[in-house]
């Protein structure tokens, strides 16, 4: 096995170095300030409404079983990094996870690909749900909303913080939340890896812990079920 001195002279001989993914999408710094400061601005008038118990920001996030990195070895100077995987990225869930803006957790919605069901089900302090691509869309969102928001919860100041996604916006959610009495914050396109406090604080937390279960699981002889309970393979 090689040492990390040799592997360091290596690297450095060859004009290699560990490299984080590059997004190609990445916003210009006018167009990113704009709207961070457009954002900023219609929170800043919507603050006296907003109940914050009753303000939650919610993302999904795709968990793969096979968990590729964001970062590789590549030349030192490249403008575009890209990762390479495994077949096994493909293998996946969707996890929903979401949070009050006084940081009261919510429980987390699995999403399994599968034949949608009119009604979650709850294994083991989750909830689970199914759909076809295992991700999710405008009918699996209208009824997470019922259950962010209680249905006997009539009172004002609920609010929705999430990015762009098509789902969030579209004419069918914004008709259930105006029905709900629920408003919405929408990140735009572009500002979510800095004003979208899940990807900032959350998310990579998450996938980081989520990546070392996954990884002793695999490396393990133990099979688990999917309501938790473990056997022997």
């Amino acid at each position: 096995m090689a040492s990390p001195h040799w592997i360091t002279g290596f690297m450095r001989r060859y004009g290699l170095s560990l490299r984080r993914r590059t997004n190609l999408t990445t916003l210009s710094d006018d167009k990113l300030v704009d709207r961070a400061v457009s954002y900023m601005t219609f929170l800043q008038s919507a603050k006296p409404t907003i109940d914050l118990h009753r303000t939650i920001l919610m993302d999904e996030t795709a968990v793969y079983f096979e968990d590729a990195r964001n970062q590789t070895v590549d030349i030192i100077g490249s403008r575009h990094v890209v990762v390479r995987s495994t077949g096994f990225l493909s293998m996946r869930i969707t996890a929903v996870l979401a949070v009050t803006a006084t940081g009261k957790k919510l429980l987390p919605l699995l999403i399994w690909k599968g034949k949608a069901l009119p009604s979650f089900d709850k294994i083991g302090g989750v909830y689970v749900a199914h759909q076809p691509r295992a991700w999710v869309d405008s009918k699996l969102l209208k009824r997470w909303i019922d259950l962010a928001f209680p249905l006997v919860d009539t009172g004002e100041g609920k609010y929705l913080v999430w990015d762009s996604m098509r789902a969030h916006i579209s004419k069918e959610v914004k008709a259930k939340c105006a029905a709900r009495n629920v408003s919405m914050c929408v990140i735009t396109g572009g500002l979510t890896p800095y004003l979208q406090a899940g990807d900032i604080g959350i998310y990579k937390t998450f996938k980081d812990l989520l990546y070392m279960e996954i990884n002793t699981w695999k490396e393990s002889d133990k099979e688990l079920s999917v309501d938790g309970q473990e056997g022997v393979a």
